[in-house]
């Protein structure tokens, strides 16, 4: 990734690893140990906006969202921070 993106990665990694879903690694539980639930939303949404920016200005991008009538509402969530992107 860019160069910017990298310089960030210590703030993005866990909040997109969490984002996603995966086994957080013990250094991360640290990060989120005192931050209420809304805050790290917030930051889950930052850090995928930073990602998809990062991608975006290196060429054509394209999200898909598939099955969106399954999507919860975290999801979507996303998707709204997401749009004003475009």
């Amino acid at each position: 990734l860019k160069e910017n993106f990298r310089e960030d990665s210590d703030f993005l990694f866990p909040y997109l690893s969490r984002l996603r879903g995966l086994q957080p690694r013990p250094e991360f539980e640290q990060i989120f140990k005192d931050v209420l639930p809304t805050a790290i939303r917030m930051r889950m949404h930052q850090a995928f906006e930073k990602l998809v920016l990062d991608l975006a200005s290196r060429g054509p991008l394209v999200l898909v969202g598939e099955d969106l009538h399954w999507a919860d509402a975290s999801s979507l969530g996303l998707l709204d921070h997401l749009v004003p992107l475009t």
